[in-house]
């Protein structure tokens, strides 16, 4: 009986050894699960970093064009007609944002082409104004010297002035 004591005290000593072995060796199992978990959600999170990076510059250039054709745009607005949008062509870059680019070019030019004719316009007018001044300035002079010769005239009926009349026919 003692020896069979002494038995399963030394299979529960293996058995409480093994038991000890087991849950040191589950520790470890855990320790490194756990490192490699962290290891993971660092690696997710430094991808997610760089995509939300990568987004970030996507979204800068596509929205660079539009920021350049606001300002154009703005440009055009306060009159400068001559402003134009660089869109270029290249058939890859044929996207909404270098369509309604070139739509502005031709906006801005037909603007200047018409700020052109008005202008055009204006001075004729001017012109034509001027003109009408000036015919009025000198017409009444002359007409006030035309009437003078004909009152003359008729003053100088007699056949001994027939070359002052000549003259004032002249006049």
């Amino acid at each position: 009986n003692a020896s069979r004591q002494l038995e399963i005290g030394r299979r529960f000593r293996e058995l409480q050894k093994r038991a000890d072995d087991a849950v040191a060796n589950q520790r470890i199992l855990v320790a490194q699960a756990g490192r490699a978990a962290e290891q993971r959600a660092l690696v997710v999170t430094i991808v997610a970093a760089l995509l939300s990076l990568l987004a970030t510059l996507l979204v800068i250039l596509t929205l660079r064009p539009l920021r350049r054709l606001a300002d154009s745009v703005r440009r055009i607005g306060r009159g400068d007609w001559r402003e134009r949008i660089e869109v270029g062509e290249r058939p890859e870059r044929d996207d909404e944002v270098a369509r309604l680019g070139r739509e502005v070019n031709l906006m801005a030019a037909a603007l200047e082409e018409r700020e052109r004719r008005v202008l055009h316009g204006e001075r004729l007018a001017a012109i034509g104004r001027m003109a009408a001044q000036i015919t009025h300035e000198i017409r009444n002079p002359l007409s006030s010297v035309a009437l003078n010769a004909e009152l003359l005239e008729d003053e100088l009926a007699g056949d001994e002035l027939r070359e002052a009349r000549g003259l004032l026919a002249r006049i």
